[in-house]
């Protein structure tokens, strides 16, 4: 499968969102929702493009191994500096420190199935990601084998019954319903399946729709025209950016403001990402710059890492600073994003690149 350069560039957006959004920028919420979703669904995409074999028992040990320790180690990492911060600060409080219940669960990426928010938001928040990607991890080969049985007409009618129920279940929640059912990953793993059902969209599309020249089979271009592309492109982005005003200002949305009404705007951005994959429009080449692909990249560590980097802040930078007769305490909402960068780019470098190679060693080397 080609590298879909663009799904990098929305990876960066989004986590830059994100991090802007707990930072205290609240107008970016909806756009930051929107974001999970589509971490969640590309997720599910680009493995389905990826992987199109069962692979038996000891293969899916294998899958299990390489994907699930790439998420434990970068997690326990981010624990590990967390405690140690709160050590050396002994002002610091994280939610879940002096609870056994919450240290077991976030070690073993558990705790997003417990239903209390103590639990769940515990210790390094934003975890709970983690532990619902971890189980759309664990449930893609079974979910690879049925989809790729079902014909696309059954699989996108199980997408709008899967949605129905969740709508239906979520009908009249209060918020804390609401955000219990926004961490918990079996909720979640509905997001996946779309995704891998986009995919599979994706795969059987690329089947049947090629053209055959002297070089070979290639698929039949949806357009060459930058400008066309370009349209198609802020179309997306419009439908996208409307469906977050509109969470703003629909109250009858409330209780699906953050899960079930992104399927349908972030399935246009993927479907836009694979379809102009390589024919990009002009947003789609601004996507594709060094910049947001170099992001992208670390996206996961920028994300993991933000609550690292608020301590920063708050406990090393700002006092620093303060010292020197700069308050800027109240900007730290723009500072942390800089530090939440660095942060990630050096422990992508030095410390999540080098051990996937050691872990994709192991494996091989056991297989």
């Amino acid at each position: 499968m080609d590298r879909i350069a663009t799904v990098d560039g929305w990876r960066a957006v989004f986590a830059l969102v994100i991090v802007l959004t707990h930072c205290k920028v609240p107008e970016l919420a909806p756009v930051g929702w929107a974001g999970v979703s589509f971490y969640l669904m590309a997720s599910g995409m680009l493995l389905t493009l990826r992987h199109r074999a069962w692979w038996g028992v000891a293969g899916y040990g294998a899958w299990l191994s390489r994907h699930g320790a790439k998420l434990y180690v970068l997690h326990w990492l981010a624990l590990a500096l967390l405690a140690g911060m709160a050590v050396v600060w002994p002002g610091i409080h994280l939610l879940g420190w002096n609870s056994v219940k919450a240290w077991g669960l976030n070690v073993t990426l558990l705790q997003a199935w417990s239903s209390q928010r103590e639990v769940y938001f515990s210790l390094n928040g934003l975890s709970w990601f983690l532990s619902a990607l971890l189980f759309c991890y664990v449930c893609y080969p079974l979910l690879r084998a049925g989809i790729k049985r079902m014909s696309l007409s059954v699989a996108w009618a199980m997408v709008v019954m899967i949605a129905m129920a969740l709508w239906w279940m979520l009908w009249g929640a209060d918020y804390e319903t609401k955000t219990a059912a926004y961490v918990f990953p079996l909720w979640r793993l509905g997001d996946f399946v779309v995704g891998m059902v986009l995919g599979e969209t994706v795969v059987r599309w690329r089947e049947t729709d090629t053209d055959t020249t002297r070089d070979g089979p290639h698929m039949t271009p949806l357009v060459s025209n930058t400008m066309v592309s370009t349209l198609i492109e802020v179309g997306v982005v419009i439908v996208l950016l409307g469906v977050a005003v509109a969470c703003w200002h629909v109250p009858s949305l409330f209780a699906w403001e953050d899960t079930l009404v992104w399927w349908v705007p972030v399935s246009g951005l993927l479907l836009c990402c694979v379809g102009l994959n390589k024919r990009e429009g002009l947003v789609g080449r601004l996507l594709t710059s060094a910049p947001l692909q170099w992001l992208g990249r670390i996206s996961f560590e920028i994300y993991l890492l933000q609550g690292v980097a608020a301590l920063v802040i708050n406990y090393l930078v700002a006092p620093v600073l303060g010292h020197c007769g700069l308050n800027v305490y109240h900007y730290r909402q723009w500072l942390i994003l800089p530090i939440d960068i660095a942060l990630a780019w050096g422990v992508h470098r030095w410390f999540t690149w080098p051990v996937s190679q050691i872990i994709n060693k192991i494996i091989v080397k056991k297989q």
